[in-house]
């Protein structure tokens, strides 16, 4: 968001700091930008990923996409500012269009209820289990790292997963970069583009100690 014609720092940051307090209420979290400014700003990105922070789904959208000069050269600065962010932000839709001649808002729209659909829905136990036990085949996972025995999701909005480990307390949670390896390959599977997932890790000691 820029206020080309303003000044007043305080006036454009209540505007900031409104549009980041709505995100905690909406379903989907739309970000728009001028496109003619050739690529979203770090504010934008901000944006994406406090939506992301706060469980949303979001959408980035480039309007007056009618009068950009080079539209070829400005998708592939969009398409490169997105790749560039980390976690889920980087899987961010974009779509380009045009308030004024009302290029593409349909495909928005339709975006958004896809978006808010696939938030809003819990997977079949038996698809997840397919998926992981192709990951867990194609994948060498860490030698130290324990042992995923099942992914169960509990709830969506949003779709939040429990990863159950078979291993002692002491080495019981994976290693951050092993968490997102499979939340990376979840995201591809069931099209969880733009939609945040959570994932929590919960073990269960595969060799108790009896006295």
């Amino acid at each position: 968001m820029k206020l080309k014609n303003r000044r007043d720092d305080a006036f454009r940051n209540s505007i900031h700091r409104g549009s980041f307090t709505a995100i905690k209420y909406c379903h989907v979290t739309c970000c728009v930008f001028d496109a003619t400014e050739g690529h979203p700003s770090n504010v934008d990105m901000k944006m994406l990923h406090t939506a992301h922070e706060e469980g949303r789904p979001s959408i980035l959208i480039a309007n007056k996409w009618d009068i950009v000069l080079d539209p070829t050269a400005t998708a592939e600065a969009i398409d490169f500012k997105i790749k560039r962010q980390d976690k889920e932000a980087k899987y961010t839709t974009a779509v380009v269009c045009s308030a004024h001649t009302g290029l593409n808002l349909t495909m928005m729209l339709d975006q958004v209820l896809e978006h808010y659909d696939r938030w809003n829905t819990k997977l079949r136990n038996t698809d997840i289990n397919k998926f992981w036990r192709r990951f867990e085949k194609s994948v060498a996972m860490p030698s130290k790292s324990s042992r995923i025995g099942k992914i169960i999701q509990t709830k969506a909005r949003p779709p939040t997963f429990v990863l159950q480990l078979q291993s002692k307390k002491d080495d019981a949670l994976l290693a951050r970069t092993t968490v997102e390896m499979v939340k990376n390959a979840m995201i591809e599977e069931f099209g969880y583009k733009g939609v945040p997932i959570h994932v929590i890790q919960d073990f269960k000691e595969t060799h108790p100690d009896f006295i």
